[in-house]
């Protein structure tokens, strides 16, 4: 009887899986963007609405870094959701593996809901796991 307790115990402090939930429309339309239309239309995707969607020059530098990666890395073939974790109902960050050919990025897009709907705030990626991905994100 003493072992059922106990396991029973550790089962309760056992950490609990993260959930993935559906991420925002702007983030999943951005992904689709960039898998079927390339990085131009992707950042605009993402940038739309947001403080940053006319702000010529941030946007040239993330299409330019998309570009210079698919030139190595080939075409994006899809997107892997590794986590949506929501600070808020009005807060959320997603966390995404973006498949190309011969390689990945990790991605991490920042979400608010604000009066006219969820906009990206910010977004990360880089091809190295610990320079996007928190601790909680990279480890089961």
């Amino acid at each position: 009887m003493r072992v059922v307790i106990l396991l029973a115990m550790g089962a309760a402090l056992a950490p609990i899986p993260i959930q993935a939930q559906t991420p925002p429309a702007v983030v999943l339309n951005g992904f689709m963007a960039l898998a079927d239309q390339g990085p131009i239309l992707a950042v605009d995707t993402w940038f739309r609405g947001s403080r940053l969607e006319n702000d010529a020059g941030t946007k040239q530098t993330f299409v330019e870094q998309f570009q210079i990666f698919g030139q190595a890395a080939g075409a994006v073939v899809g997107h892997d959701l590794i986590a949506v974790h929501e600070l808020s109902p009005n807060y959320s960050t997603t966390y995404a593996i973006i498949r190309y050919e011969r390689d990945h990025l990790f991605i991490a897009l920042e979400a608010y809901n604000g009066t006219d709907g969820w906009r990206l705030i910010n977004i990360e990626f880089n091809d190295k796991v610990a320079e996007v991905f928190p601790a909680g994100v990279r480890e089961p």
